[in-house]
């Protein structure tokens, strides 16, 4: 049987997993988004979120809000934090979960320190957040807001102009455009985040989210089919900021809040109600969507007031359109994208799902829309898109489509998939989050690139099938590999036998055929000697193909800096010709190389780690990586003066870090990773080593090549005479 390799999956992880506080969440891809669910009380809901994604949380306050918000309106955020704390009143449930999240971050081993404000957050902090809307419109700001990059703009339409659509048959469709200039914002900061409350009043409910663990809401939907989406108001005032309210918090309430006016019935009557209990400085035009029909709320510090179809004046038909413009609390501003989406209505005000999507596009669309959703309660529909990573306008993007009676059922879904292959033999485990316990089976399903199933075999959690416990929801099998040599992927698949809802996650691209691997390297320059801080290192790369049949073809060779010692510059990526089996080339690449930049402040025997990354037909399915060498130590004549043993790097880490130590004589060396409890995990090295400068990394598995858990775990070296333990923290 041919030589094999793989690159292992890491996709996004989280389950429930008992710690000093149960994290009542998970996180997984559903069609190609990343879905967030949360249950239990605020509490506990804030501390999933800052537990799961303790990095996205911080982007939110730090990416979103002080770098974004804060500097695009030249506010300064210490005012802004005092502002709130004398002028705002916000229930204790929102406290509660504010505590929660903060809590979630240091419970994952996050820092909460941050740089901006030269302080740990705290949960005050993201009080704050929940009004960002609101300090734009401050007393203590002169002059008037800029609006020319709030475009948001919304359109429902239903009954007479939907009837003649045989999918929608009357029935309701809104489709929301969310439109903000971000600078250095992550796309990674989109998902879908949905709302699983224990509390008795309250519902369950998804939000298309654009920041992670924040409170407040802009548009969300609930179990009922109702929704709120919320877009900017041209005028504004400030005469009045006797205890404030986040309007965002009034949004939400409106949708995760049962029966807030108490006559027996959830309808737009308690979104109204729930407007009215409040005052607010943010101007907002609001449109609130029943299953069969809607509103607009506008509001401001001077008043409010709401519309319905019967206050069109100048829209067509059965639809009401939203933008940043008043038009029942203040007379009608000039609106471009109002007049457009007027002038289509005009056109034809009669609407099927496909033309509410492409027409708001094409009438309302800007370049900078961050996301885009529309949604038809009546068929249980959403498709959401959000702007790509190379800045594609959302409204251009391809949208995920999504049943909501899947996403509120809380079935089972998986939330990691990790292969490994040894020889003729393929292992897997499958992470599976079962938050209400229902029957399931899991799957896995070998796929090739024609999405044909080639091979497949049942996974069990009963700690014999590669699954090492049984009952904990990680799921075990083999397989044989006696397939073609080529590239494929193993899809495992989760079926709840409660309800026949079906989840699948694919593994990356793994290779049956090579591998291609890293042959050495030869240093241009420096021609050789020690690398001194700050210099730039010019190398060629020599790659082999140590497969057995295949030649692979349009090989593409990547490298890239593993840690913050080095920066890659020049050219990041060089092609490489056709490799047959068990060739390699040997004169670097036809005068193409590497080029690389030490970091200056990089201190004496700092190892030089790169990791490489080799395609072939645009299929990326090879990693290795390579050291370059050690700061200011020639290796060629260097003897460390005493054993060494440094701290890992980086710490905490995920999924993989790297030890260095340094042996001053030829010793019998051991290094082993053991569990908080002592329990060994897996021995690293145990050989006789000369002296020299030496490093090991531990990719984060035991030895019996399974993923360890987020936590705390000691490594120890003996070397002759000398022995040392130190702690690192594996967080996941």
């Amino acid at each position: 049987m041919k030589r094999m390799t793989l690159v292992t999956l890491a996709i996004l992880m989280s389950f429930s997993v008992n710690i000093a506080q149960e994290v009542n969440g998970d996180v997984s891809m559903v069609n190609g988004i990343e879905v967030v669910r949360l249950w239990g009380t605020h509490y506990e809901r804030g501390y999933a979120q800052g537990y799961l994604m303790p990095e996205k949380v911080e982007e939110t306050f730090s990416g979103f809000g002080l770098n974004n918000f804060f500097s695009y309106y030249n506010i300064d955020y210490v005012e802004a934090r005092q502002f709130y704390i004398a002028n705002y009143v916000v229930e204790q449930k929102y406290i509660d979960e504010a505590m929660g999240t903060i809590d979630g971050v240091v419970g994952a081993g996050y820092s909460l320190y941050n740089e901006v404000l030269g302080r740990d957050m705290d949960h005050l902090d993201w009080l704050v957040l929940s009004a960002l809307n609101e300090y734009a419109f401050m007393p203590a700001l002169e002059g008037s807001i800029p609006y020319e990059n709030n475009h948001c703009s919304t359109l429902s339409s239903w009954g007479s102009a939907t009837i003649d659509d045989p999918e929608l048959n009357g029935a309701m469709v809104v489709t929301r455009n969310f439109d903000w200039v971000t600078e250095d914002y992550s796309n990674d900061q989109y998902n879908i985040t949905i709302h699983y409350p224990s509390e008795s009043d309250e519902l369950n409910w998804i939000q298309p989210s654009f920041f992670p663990g924040a409170l407040s809401v802009n548009g969300a939907i609930n179990e009922r089919g109702y929704a709120v989406f919320n877009n900017d108001g041209n005028y504004f005032s400030n005469a009045n900021i006797t205890n404030l309210y986040p309007p965002t918090l009034a949004w939400r309430n409106c949708i995760e809040v049962e029966d807030g006016n108490e006559d027996g019935r959830h309808d737009l009557a308690d979104y109204i109600w729930q407007r009215d209990q409040h005052n607010y400085l943010y101007p907002s035009i609001v449109t609130c969507v029943a299953p069969d029909s809607a509103i607009i709320l506008e509001t401001n510090n001077s008043g409010a007031t709401q519309r319905s179809i019967e206050d069109n004046i100048v829209i067509s038909g059965n639809n009401l359109a939203a933008t940043n413009h008043f038009r029942e609390l203040y007379s009608p501003a000039n609106c471009s994208r109002y007049s457009k989406i007027q002038d289509s209505l005009d056109a034809n005000s009669s609407f099927s799902i496909e033309r509410s999507w492409d027409m708001m596009g094409g009438a309302a669309g800007v370049s900078f829309n961050m996301q885009k959703v529309e949604y038809i309660p009546a068929l249980k529909i959403l498709k959401y898109a959000y702007v790509g990573a190379d800045g594609t306008p959302a409204y251009q993007v391809e949208p995920a489509v999504f049943n909501t009676d899947f996403l509120f059922s809380q079935t089972p879904l998986i939330t990691d998939v990790e292969i490994q292959i040894e020889g003729d033999n393929l292992s897997s485990v499958t992470q599976v989050s079962n938050p209400i316990d229902n029957q399931i089976e899991v799957w896995g399903l070998l796929i090739n690139l024609s999405n044909g199933v080639v091979d497949s075999i049942q996974m069990f959690d009963d700690g014999l099938h590669e699954d090492e416990v049984a009952g904990d929801y990680i799921f075990g099998a083999s397989m044989s590999l006696e397939v073609e040599e080529g590239f494929y992927t193993l899809e495992s698949k989760v079926v709840n036998l409660d309800s026949g809802y079906v989840h699948q996650l694919q593994s990356e691209v793994f290779a049956t055929n090579g591998p291609l691997l890293v042959h050495s390297h030869n240093q241009l320059h420096p021609s050789g000697g020690a690398i001194e801080e700050g210099a730039n290192v010019y190398l060629d790369l020599f790659i082999e193909n140590a497969g057995l049949t295949d030649t692979l073809r349009n090989i593409v060779v990547s490298m890239y800096s593993i840690d913050t010692m080095s920066t890659t510059i020049g050219r990041g990526s060089i092609a490489y010709p056709d490799l047959a089996p068990g060739e390699f080339t040997d004169d670097g690449n036809a005068g193409a190389y590497f080029s690389i930049n030490i970091n200056e402040n990089a201190s004496l025997g700092t190892q030089i780690l790169l990791g490489v990354e080799i395609s072939s037909d645009d299929l990326v399915a090879w990693q290795d990586t390579m050291i370059l060498g050690w700061v200011d130590v020639d290796e060629r004549i260097a003897v460390p003066h005493k054993f060494t043993l440094h701290q890992n790097y980086p710490n905490p880490f995920n999924p993989s870090t790297t030890i260095n130590y340094e042996l001053p004589q030829q010793s019998d060396v051991k290094i082993t990773i053991y569990d908080i409890l002592g329990q060994e995990v897996v021995t690293l090295v145990s050989d006789n080593q000369v002296s020299g400068y030496r490093s090991v990394q531990w990719d984060g598995r035991n030895t019996q090549g399974h993923q360890m858990s987020t936590g705390t775990y000691l490594y120890t070296i003996k070397a002759g005479y000398f022995s040392k333990t130190k702690k690192m923290l594996l967080l996941k």
